[in-house]
């Protein structure tokens, strides 16, 4: 899921797509709550490590933000994150 960011919008009501304009860049859009304004911005992939962690930041638009999510095994669930 979180590899294959372009199909967010299957899994999340409110983005409206997320499409890939350059290599680590994507344009996201997404209806806010209660879905009466549309938000647009740019995302760069700053890293992305399989197995480990993935960060990113915005380039351009609103919200502004910066993130990032760190996979870890389960303790006493082999091959389970």
């Amino acid at each position: 899921m979180w590899r294959d960011i372009e199909s967010s919008p299957a899994w999340h009501e409110r983005i409206v797509s997320v499409t890939k304009t350059e290599p680590k860049i994507y344009h996201w859009v997404m209806r806010d709550e209660p879905g009466d304004k549309v938000l647009e911005w740019d995302v760069e992939i700053l890293s992305d490590e399989p197995g480990k962690r993935i960060t990113w930041r915005s380039l351009s638009g609103e919200p502004e933000g910066a993130g990032e999510v760190i996979f870890e095994r389960l303790q006493g669930n082999e091959g389970r994150w």
